[in-house]
């Protein structure tokens, strides 16, 4: 096996994680993950909106789709936690993710997730690639 391979073995993604300040706003660190390819397909194909027929170009909203990632890969807070969800007035993760932080903060939420699965600065691009 070569050095490369060694190198992968002994290093997969389920073990990264990064913490740090999300905004002066919130004086404790969030704790992230990359997310695997399958999940962002799997994210990718729930927030479709729409395939035109004749192009066959597909539409994807790109809030749902941050949104989905936030909660997702976030490791610390869970905001899919059963018990804050109810105490905050909330049904999902998603919910819960919206109502507790700012527009702003969650792309920044979204933007180190992204960085930290190796897309760099835009995921945007990437998905708009991913749907044609």
């Amino acid at each position: 096996m070569s050095a490369l391979l060694d190198f992968l073995v002994e290093n997969p993604i389920d073990g990264i994680t990064e913490t740090f300040t999300l905004t002066d706003r919130i004086p404790f660190e969030f704790t992230i993950r990359p997310f695997t390819s399958d999940e962002i397909e799997d994210i990718r194909k729930k927030s479709k909106l729409k395939v035109n027929a004749k192009t066959k170009e597909v539409d994807i909203d790109l809030k749902k789709v941050k949104e989905m990632v936030c909660v997702a890969c976030t490791v610390e807070p869970v905001f899919n936690d059963a018990e804050a969800c109810k105490k905050a007035g909330c049904s999902n993760g998603r919910e819960f993710l919206k109502k507790v932080l700012a527009g702003g903060e969650i792309d920044t939420l979204y933007e180190h997730i992204s960085i930290l699965s190796g897309y760099g600065r835009d995921m945007n691009e990437a998905v708009k690639e991913a749907k044609n």
